[in-house]
C-alpha cells in the first residue's frame, strides 16, 4: 500500500480526478473537506498496472492505467539460420583404405559373399574408367568434370578420384552404388550414392562432402574404359 498526497498525483499529470458529489456548506467546510481528502487517500496498485485511488469512506475516485512494472518486452528471436548436416559415420565401416580387400577382384559371381543388409547381387561389372560431368548446389553452384576410375570386388567397390584426392569405398547392390568418401590422409568426409542404367554404362548420383567444408550436388558418370558385362 502506496500512500499519496494531492500534491503529488497532480504532479504526475496521469489521472483525472473525479468529485463526488456536489458541494456545499461555506469555506470552512470546503476546507474540512480538503484536508480529509489529502489525509484520507491511498492508493492500491495491481499487478495489471491499473491504480485504483480509494477515499477515506472507501469510494473509488478516479482510475489510472500504467505500463505493467513487473515485465519486459520480450527479446526479438533471433532470426533462423540453416546448420550444415553433421558429420556421420561411415556407411561402410569395414571398408576403406587401410582395410583389406573383401572379395577376389572381378565383377560379381554367384558365389560372391552380399554385403551385410543386402538381398541382391550386383548386376554389373563396372571396373574401368569413368568421365564425369557435375553440378554443385551448395554452398554455392558450379559445373565440374571429374574422372574416376573402379575397381570392382564382387560386389564391393574402390574408386580413385586423383584429381581432387578423394578416394571411394563401399558396394552395388542390384542397380544401386553407395560409396563412403575419403580424403587423401585416409579420413572419412563424406557419401556419394548412385543409379546405375543405360546397360550398365552410366551412373546417376548424388554427393555430400562434410569436410574441410561442407558441399553437396550431383553428377553423371559415364564408362569411358573397358564396357560392362
Amino acid at each position: 500500500m502506496v500512500r499519496m498526497g494531492s500534491r503529488a498525483i497532480n504532479r504526475r499529470g496521469r489521472a483525472r480526478v473525479r468529485h463526488r458529489g456536489a458541494a456545499s456548506g461555506g469555506r470552512a467546510r470546503r476546507a474540512a473537506r480538503g484536508l480529509a481528502l489529502a489525509l484520507g487517500l491511498f492508493v492500491i496498485v495491481s499487478g495489471t498496472g491499473r491504480a485504483q485511488v480509494y477515499a477515506a469512506d472507501g469510494e473509488s475516485t478516479f482510475a489510472q492505467t500504467t505500463a505493467p512494472t513487473s515485465s519486459a518486452a520480450a527479446p526479438a528471436a533471433a532470426p533462423a539460420t540453416t546448420a550444415a548436416p553433421a558429420l556421420g559415420a561411415p556407411r561402410f565401416p569395414n571398408l576403406g583404405p587401410s582395410q583389406p580387400a573383401p572379395d577376389t577382384e572381378g565383377p560379381a559371381r554367384a558365389n560372391s559373399p552380399l554385403p551385410p543388409g543386402r538381398t541382391q547381387r550386383c548386376r554389373w561389372d563396372l571396373a574401368g574408367t569413368w568421365e564425369g560431368r557435375g553440378q554443385q548446389t551448395d554452398p554455392s553452384s558450379n559445373s565440374y568434370a571429374t574422372r574416376l576410375v573402379v575397381q570392382q570386388y564382387g560386389n564391393y567397390l574402390a574408386a580413385q578420384q586423383a584429381s581432387d584426392g578423394i578416394s571411394y569405398y563401399g558396394v552395388c547392390t542390384g542397380d544401386r552404388v553407395e560409396l563412403d568418401a575419403y580424403s587423401s590422409d585416409g579420413t572419412y568426409i563424406g557419401v556419394q550414392t548412385g543409379t546405375v542404367d543405360n546397360s550398365g554404362r552410366r551412373i546417376e548420383s548424388t554427393w555430400v562432402l562434410y569436410r574441410p567444408d561442407y558441399a553437396a550436388g550431383y553428377e553423371t558418370l559415364t564408362a569411358a574404359g573397358r564396357p560392362s558385362h
